[in-house]
C-alpha cells in the first residue's frame, strides 16, 4: 500500500501557502524525502521524513535539506571520522618510532634533546608532518641498526637532507665535525677511536661534557671529571675556546 502523503490532508495553514514547496521525491545528497514528517521541531518547524542510502530514516527539516546543511541520516560524519581514526596499521613499526621521535627532538621542549635540535633551530620539514609521506620518501630502515642521520648537521629533516646510515656510520658522522689533536697530531674523533681502539660514541660524550682531547683519548672508564658548563639551548661551551685539543669544523 502506497504511503500517504500529510501535505495532502493536512489542516496546516502553511502548507497551503503559495510559498509552501512539497519536497516529496526529492533527493538531497543520500536522503531521499519520501512524506512529511508528522512531528515537528520544538521551535515549530516542519520536518521531512526521509531515507538515507545506507538504508536508515531521519527526519530533517526543509532548510537543512535545501541548504545542503543535511546528506545523510549521519552516516556521511561517521564515515569521516572513521577515515580520521583510522591508521596507517604501522604505529607500533621502527620506522613509525623514528618519526616520532624527529618530531619530538625538534618541537617536544620537555624532550631531553631538544636543546640539541628543536633549541638550535632544527624543524621536520612540512612534507614529513604526514607520517605516510615520510615513509613514501624513506621507506623503511634497511636493517635493525639503520638509523636516521642528517647530512648537514644544521640543516632541517628533510628528503633531500637525510638518509639512513648504521650506528657506526651515525658516530662517524657525528664525529666528523670534531677534530681532535693529541701527540701533536690532529684527526677527526671517528678516526682517533678507530686507531686507538675506542667506542667513538664514549669519546663524543666526552667531549660533548666538556673533556679535553687528553682526556677523552686516554682515561679509562669511570673517570670523573670536572665538565665545563655549557649553555642548555645551543649546547656552547660557556667560555671562549672549547677544551684544550678540540676543534670543530665552521
Amino acid at each position: 500500500m502506497a504511503e500517504q502523503n500529510p501535505t495532502k490532508d493536512t489542516p496546516d495553514k502553511r502548507l497551503r501557502s503559495p510559498r509552501f514547496k512539497d519536497l516529496t521525491g526529492h533527493q538531497f545528497g543520500r536522503l531521499c524525502v519520501l512524506r512529511l514528517a508528522h512531528q515537528r521541531t520544538a521551535a515549530g518547524a516542519l520536518r521531512w521524513h526521509c531515507r538515507c542510502e545506507c538504508g536508515e530514516e531521519c527526519d530533517v527539516t526543509a532548510g537543512a535539506l535545501t541548504s545542503g546543511h543535511t546528506q545523510s541520516c549521519g552516516c556521511i560524519q561517521r564515515e569521516s571520522l572513521g577515515d580520521r581514526n583510522r591508521t596507517h596499521g604501522m604505529s607500533k613499526s621502527r620506522v613509525y618510532r623514528v618519526w616520532q621521535v624527529m618530531h619530538r627532538r625538534c618541537y617536544d621542549k620537555k624532550f631531553v634533546k631538544y636543546p640539541r635540535y628543536g633549541g638550535r633551530g632544527i624543524g621536520v620539514c612540512d612534507r614529513w608532518q604526514q607520517f605516510e609521506n615520510f615513509l613514501a620518501d624513506m621507506g623503511e630502515p634497511p636493517t635493525a641498526t639503520h638509523q636516521i642521520d642528517r647530512i648537514d648537521n644544521d640543516g632541517p629533516y628533510s628528503p633531500e637532507n637525510c638518509r639512513w646510515v648504521t650506528g657506526k656510520e651515525n658516530c662517524a658522522n657525528k664525529g666528523a665535525n670534531i677534530r681532535l689533536t693529541y701527540q701533536g697530531e690532529t684527526l677527526i674523533l671517528a678516526e682517533w677511536a678507530r686507531r686507538l681502539n675506542l667506542d667513538p660514541e664514549v669519546v663524543r660524550k666526552r667531549i660533548h661534557r666538556g673533556w679535553t682531547a687528553d682526556q677523552a683519548l686516554t682515561l679509562p672508564h669511570g673517570t670523573v671529571v670536572n665538565s665545563i658548563p655549557r649553555d642548555s639551548t645551543t649546547g656552547r661551551f660557556l667560555q671562549t675556546n672549547p677544551p684544550a685539543g678540540v676543534r670543530r669544523r665552521k
